[in-house]
């Protein structure tokens, strides 16, 4: 059964996950934090959050799942927006990120699928 998957909201908390993971395969959903009705301000990632979830659960073992907030809205729309800027450099929410870990660095980037 794979673990519960963890819940972050900043690339630093994000750079020291995957370092404490070591070698191992990831999946990270990066979304819009969610507003205080408890849903995503940003439609799409509203819209597919379930599925994308649910199926997270049925992942093997060996893969982690993290579930990653980028901020509400008028901080994701800045341009210098930590996970905009830098080792993540999204373009668009909602994103799926596959990669595989070496020593907990990012040895490949296995998929990145960016909602239009």
């Amino acid at each position: 059964m794979a673990s519960a998957c963890a819940t972050l909201s900043s690339v630093k908390e994000l750079e020291t996950k995957l370092a404490s993971l070591e070698t191992k395969e990831v999946v990270i959903y990066f979304y819009g934090s969610s507003q205080e009705n408890g849903v995503s301000w940003c439609s799409d990632c509203a819209a597919s959050k379930q599925t994308i979830l649910s199926n997270s659960e049925k992942r093997r073992d060996n893969l982690e799942f993290i579930k990653c907030e980028v901020g509400g809205r008028d901080l994701w729309k800045d341009s210098k927006n930590e996970f905009r800027t830098g080792k993540f450099s999204l373009n668009s929410i909602p994103t799926l990120l596959a990669i595989r870990l070496s020593g907990g660095e990012i040895k490949q980037q296995v998929l990145k699928f960016e909602e239009d």
